[in-house]
């Protein structure tokens, strides 16, 4: 299987944005390292885009970078007032320090 690392060079600068429809909780790809999560969850989908994530060297914007400190809420159901974070933006370490806000809008 060919990882993200095979198409693209380590000076690159890589930014993953999409709906992955896991939830990680609070967990960080790097285990150095800490965000945060609204979102107390932690299911299959979440480890195994987590340890994704890690393999490939990538970071979550969610809940660490400027803008998201608390790690908003990404999906709320109207009908049962669920909510959950399954929305991300993971980059690459040598792209976080370009991310200078990263915010979670309210959709009407």
């Amino acid at each position: 299987m060919y990882g993200i690392s095979t198409f693209a060079p380590s000076f690159s600068r890589i930014i993953i944005l999409g709906d992955f429809n896991a939830r990680t909780q609070d967990s960080d790809p790097d285990p150095l390292a800490s965000r945060k999560s609204m979102d107390s969850i932690l299911n299959p989908n979440g480890r195994s885009l987590l340890s994704l994530a890690a393999e490939e060297g990538l970071t979550i914007c969610n809940g660490k970078a400027p803008g998201d400190p608390l790690g908003q809420f990404t999906f709320i159901n109207a009908a049962n007032g669920g909510q959950s974070v399954v929305d991300y933006a993971f980059v690459s370490p040598n792209t976080l320090p370009f991310v200078t806000s990263f915010q979670v809008l309210q959709w009407p």
